[in-house]
């Protein structure tokens, strides 16, 4: 899989609510690294973090990649994605967050399943609140 159309995956994954899909393009022991809730390690956690996480406290997200560079083992993008709280203090409202994305693959490996999501940049914009998540 070329890293255009992994990305473009990851965000329809997302999207979707398909915490599979978004599982299988890690490998068993991958982990994601996300901004508000913390690393999931393994696919089933993953897999979990979707509804158990995104979609229990927003709807309606959209994700969108910018400017990847990928050197065959490492993808850098800059992304944005925005939801609308579910949240009672937040009256429905959409925010939007701006990040990049360091995804490594193992050597030798080049667009192989293991991919780490880790916040490389300060978030601009991020609500007043903090909610954990037991996936």
């Amino acid at each position: 899989m070329d890293f255009h159309a992994l990305l473009r995956n990851f965000c329809e994954s997302v999207e979707q609510k398909d915490g599979h899909r978004l599982a299988s393009l890690f490998t068993e022991d991958g982990v994601y690294h996300d901004v508000f809730y913390g690393a999931f390690e393994g696919r089933g956690r993953i897999a979990r973090m979707i509804p158990d996480c995104f979609y229990k406290t927003a709807i309606d997200f959209r994700w969108d990649m910018h400017d990847p560079v990928c050197n065959g083992q490492t993808l850098y993008a800059r992304y944005t994605f925005s939801y609308r709280s579910l949240l009672p203090e937040a009256r429905g409202g959409r925010y939007t967050v701006y990040l990049y994305s360091h995804l490594r693959a193992p050597a030798g490996h080049p667009y192989s399943r293991r991919r780490d999501n880790r916040l490389i940049s300060v978030v601009p914009t991020q609500p007043p609140w903090n909610h954990a998540c037991d996936a």
